[in-house]
């Protein structure tokens, strides 16, 4: 078996034929990938719209987090290739011919792919320029302490898995602790961006759901900087993509002030959530964890 695709689901039904036709009909023949959906203890009818697809594996696990359902998955995974995506994503038709192409004969051990969202209003459409701008520069900068990782899409080889992994089951956040694992024992330039390797998020529907998804993104930071030893961005480097996303397509006025006005509130929205959590380990009267790196000003 060459892939295995993992998709972890708890209470997915909205989207998860969606997810799982997208999937099944990938451009790539069947016989050289399995699809695996693992129910993380739905409350919903998750498990019984995957049981609609006879060919996809279905492994359903005590609820423990969506980490620790991907380890399950890997456990009882075949393929040499481990793509991960999520139960609220659709990836495009050939998402899986474009992972086999970038990892064949080369030095890649993790490769991650371009996100746009439910829809390409103003919006949406500005602010998944400007993530895919972000990611980018991120890697290419070649510098391990700004890498991150998202596992809705994410490719990592299984030898790379067997040797940087299991992944860390927090809450959040382990996908980046993973990345930056394999960046720094391994070199930059074995993982890789590629912004052609496409899907929808489906969950973003409206601008607003962007920064309070960065709200909690800044609230888990806390918990596995540093195991990560990774930092956010700094200032200089976010004007800095926000002056290329703007040069990247003929942008109307409204459609920079759209750009402008998105990219400062998930950045606050980021730093809120950052202080909260902060301030959440100091009610509990834990320490701050040694070794983390504060943002890059």
């Amino acid at each position: 078996m060459e892939i295995s695709v993992i998709v972890p689901c708890r209470n997915g039904e909205a989207y998860i034929r969606q997810c799982l036709q997208a999937l099944l009909a990938q451009s790539l023949p069947r016989h050289r990938y399995e699809v695996i959906v693992v129910d993380d203890g739905s409350a919903d009818r998750s498990a019984e719209r995957v049981r609609e697809h006879a060919s996809v594996r279905l492994l359903e696990v005590p609820p423990g987090g969506s980490y620790s359902a991907r380890n399950a998955a890997v456990r009882a995974a075949r393929g040499r290739i481990l793509a991960f995506t999520d139960c609220d994503c659709v990836v495009c038709p050939t998402w899986l011919a474009q992972i086999v192409e970038a990892m064949e004969g080369s030095g890649v051990q993790v490769l991650l792919g371009a996100r746009r969202f439910a829809s390409e209003s103003t919006a949406l459409a500005v602010l998944a320029d400007y993530e895919i701008e972000k990611a980018r520069h991120v890697f290419s900068r070649r510098d391990p302490r700004v890498y991150y990782g998202y596992t809705n899409n994410m490719a990592v080889r299984r030898e790379a898995f067997e040797r940087h992994g299991p992944f860390v089951e927090l809450t959040r956040g382990a996908d980046a602790v993973f990345v930056s694992k394999v960046a720094a024992a391994e070199g930059c330039d074995t993982v890789s961006f590629l912004p052609e390797l496409l899907l929808r998020h489906l969950e973003i529907e409206v601008w607003s759901d962007w920064p309070r998804k960065m709200f909690l993104y800044g609230r888990s930071y806390r918990g596995f900087r540093h195991l990560s030893g990774t930092r956010p961005l700094g200032f200089a480097n976010r004007v800095a993509i926000l002056a290329r996303t703007a040069r990247g397509r003929p942008f109307r006025t409204s459609r920079i002030g759209a750009l402008l006005g998105l990219a400062f509130t998930a950045a606050i929205a980021f730093e809120l959530g950052r202080r909260f959590g902060a301030v959440e380990s100091r009610d509990a009267g834990t320490r701050e964890p040694v070794g983390g790196h504060e943002p890059d000003r």
